[in-house]
């Protein structure tokens, strides 16, 4: 039976590959340049509810919306929020 070698740069590739890939998520960007990777659960008037990706744990935060700049959300797409005074 003959014996399959992969190149070398190959191998790195595979062994990249299979590393542990960071969870994903939507990104809340905060006004005061902090961000959180989470799943956004609702969004109204006044507040953000999510639930925190990393930690993994099933309890829901919140924050308030004139403290977010912006969300990216898991597919690409960008909502900005204007803070209004």
């Amino acid at each position: 039976m003959a014996t399959v070698r992969f190149p070398p740069y190959l191998n790195f590739i595979l062994y990249q590959k299979s590393r542990a890939t960071p969870p994903q998520g939507d990104v809340i960007y905060k006004s005061d340049g902090s961000q959180i990777i989470v799943k956004i659960i609702e969004i109204d008037e006044t507040k953000i509810k999510y639930k925190n990706v990393i930690t993994g744990d099933n309890y829901i935060y919140s924050v308030n919306v004139k403290d977010v700049e912006k969300i990216v959300y898991s597919n690409g797409f960008c909502g900005k929020y204007e803070m209004n005074n």
